[in-house]
């Protein structure tokens, strides 16, 4: 079972997931801006995955079929542990994702085409906005 973790910001400013970034790029792993949340997600009391996400985008009317939603989420970075790649974590970490926010649609701009393809998110044409568009829209994870 894996276990989900809020991350505070803290006093350090440089970093809420500390300075142990090891199995994890860690140019990724600074401050959280205002209005995004960092999540922890461990196994068997090991840290395998960290996600920071904004619960609240509200200007992705340019996509069409994002038209009109109220309640959005986005991925803004998303990573397994370099220990845990291909294990299936990052489709569960995403799956709790999803639980959490059970109101909001999720959105993801990435190039990692093939891992939001795979856990069956779809291209949303819109924009060119250096990354694809990936999209759940689905009412059920």
């Amino acid at each position: 079972m894996i276990e989900i973790r809020e991350v505070e910001q803290g006093d350090d400013q440089w970093s809420a997931f500390g300075t142990d970034h090891i199995g994890f790029r860690e140019h990724w792993w600074e401050e959280l801006p205002d209005g995004e949340q960092g999540f922890r997600f461990l196994h068997d009391g090991d840290e395998i995955a960290r996600v920071r996400l904004t619960a609240g985008r509200k200007d992705l009317d340019c996509f069409p079929a994002l038209k009109g939603l109220k309640r959005i989420a986005e991925i803004y970075f998303i990573e397994v542990h370099a220990e845990h790649q291909g294990n299936g974590f990052g489709r569960e970490v995403v799956s709790l994702l999803l639980a959490l926010y059970p109101e909001h649609k999720f959105v993801a701009f990435s190039h990692r085409d093939v891992f939001w393809n795979e856990i069956g998110w779809q291209v949303c044409q819109g924009p060119e906005t250096g990354s694809p568009l990936f999209a759940h829209l689905a009412t059920e994870s």
